[in-house]
Parts: structure tokens; sequence; C-alpha cells
């Protein structure tokens, strides 16, 4: 691929493209601080090489969290940013955001929400989480929280009355680990579905767990363009991250973002999630 030479007299006359991302907040505050030092350090690497692969003015717009994030999408202060599936739901459908790309990761660009148990257990349906207990992964976690949370609502289940009690643990492996471990009695994770009629499979890896619902398919996460960008520069970005990619940019796209590859986003990709996320709100 032709690297453009991003010097020169005339660069302040490219168009500019500020990318944002959100600092993930760990639970740990030294932790947190190390793994926002270094998203930061990849992002501006990611910026760099988009830059020079295609003679845009490329800058790095770093925020403490997705809220942030998303207002600075909704005030036009980002123009490409990395957002969880349903809020770049809520991005498009304010009209301030579309779908640009979707990134893939082990040969799928989306997945599941599974709500599951243990195989022992008596929950077998929606009906039998009166009472229960349920494990969350975060308050953002597509998977873990928030898609899996609609769906619920969507199938009539008031969530805030349902469980006898709900809780937070931080990740997949700890909600799997609290079912298992009878802490829990149902959870919320991510799942893979190879095809119909196959069995869901998910961070509970060889353990017998019962599956209850199934919320999806969910894209990975989404790369949304501002709706200030002209056609002209989201081709150009498109074309950089798709396709045969600049190494340079291939190395950086995959230390920021963890995928193999970018696919361009429809709007197939995110019906799912407008209908069940438009259905939950009529519940709620």
């Amino acid at each position: 691929m032709q690297q453009h030479d991003a010097r020169g007299p005339a660069s302040s006359k490219r168009p500019r493209v500020r990318v944002g991302v959100a600092l993930r907040a760990a639970r740990n505050k030294t932790s947190a601080c190390f793994a926002a030092a270094a998203l930061r350090v990849r992002l501006e690497a990611f910026c760099s090489a988009l830059e020079r692969a295609t003679g845009l003015r490329v800058s790095a717009c770093a925020h403490e969290d997705y809220d942030a994030l998303l207002r600075s999408v909704l005030e036009h202060e980002v123009d490409i940013a990395w957002l969880p599936p349903l809020m770049a739901v809520h991005a498009i459908e304010k009209q301030t955001a579309t779908a640009l790309l979707v990134p893939v990761r082990g040969g799928s660009s989306s997945y599941w929400s599974a709500l599951f148990c243990r195989h022992d257990s008596p929950i077998r349906t929606l009906a039998d989480l009166k009472g229960r207990r349920i494990a969350w992964v975060d308050p953002q976690s597509a998977a873990g929280h928030t898609v899996m949370r609609a769906w619920l609502r969507a199938h009539g289940v008031d969530v805030e009355r349902t469980f006898s009690r709900a809780g937070f643990v931080g990740s997949h492996d700890a909600v799997v680990g609290n079912v298992l471990g009878g802490k829990a009695d149902v959870g919320a994770t991510f799942a893979h579905v190879a095809g119909p009629g196959q069995e869901p499979t998910g961070p509970w890896h060889d353990a017998p767990v019962r599956v209850i619902g199934l919320a999806g398919p969910i894209p990975s996460d989404v790369l949304a363009a501002g709706t200030t960008l002209t056609e002209a520069t989201i081709r150009t970005l498109r074309d950089a991250l798709t396709g045969e990619v600049d190494s340079e940019l291939r190395g950086a796209a995959l230390a920021l973002f963890e995928a193999d590859r970018f696919v361009p986003a429809s709007a197939v990709d995110l019906e799912p999630l407008r209908a069940l996320d438009a259905s939950a709100k009529l519940r709620g």
C-alpha cells in the first residue's frame, strides 16, 4: 500500500480525524493507572500509523470512561469512537454517528450474551428466576450485563425486583466461578455459537452448565464515525483499515483493538441490538 507523506506546508489543509477511546478503569487503582497509560501509548501509535497510511491529520482523544466518550461523540468532539455495541446503537439512533467498522477476533465479528446456571440447578426457565441471585460482570459489559439485562426486560422479567441479590464481580471468569461455586444461582457472560443447533461455548469451558437464554448476536464492538466526517474521509479510513492493510497500521490496530482485522459494519450487524433495545425500552 502506498503511504502518504504526512509532512509539508499543506498539512494543515488535510482533513482532521480525532480518534476517541475510553480508558477502562480497573478495580485496583494501581493496575488501572498502568492499564490507562498502556492504552494511551497504543492509541498514540495507532493514530500515528493511521495518519501515515492515509495522509489525514489523526489525533488521539482519551476519555476516562465510556460515558465521557459518548458525550464527546454526541457533541461532535470525536470523529471516530471505539464504542461498546449498545452505546454505538444509541449514538446512531441520535444521528450523531454511523457504524464504520467492526473488529474480527478469532474469525468472528460477533458473539452472544448467555444467561447460565449449574447443570444440577432447578432453574430451567425465566419463570424460575424469581428470588435467585445473579452475578453480572460490570455495569458497562455488553455480554456480562447490558445486553442480557435488555433481553430479560424484553422478555418481561423485572430485573430490579426478580432477583434477591445482584452483584458485579468484575470479570467473566469471576461470574463463572461465582455460579459454579454456589455464590450465585445464575450469571451473565459471553458465548459463541458455531452454528444452528450447536451448543453454546463460553468461559465455563468444559464445566457442565445449563444455558437458560441467549441474546444476540452482538457485534464485538464498533468503530463509529461521527457525522461531521465527509464521505471521502470515511472511504479513506475504511479502505486503510480493511483489505490489504499497511503492516505498521495492522500491528498498531492489533495492539490497540486486539483484532485480527476489520470488516465494514452494516445495518444488519446492529439490527438485533436495535430491536432488543427498543423492546426493552417499551417494557421499561
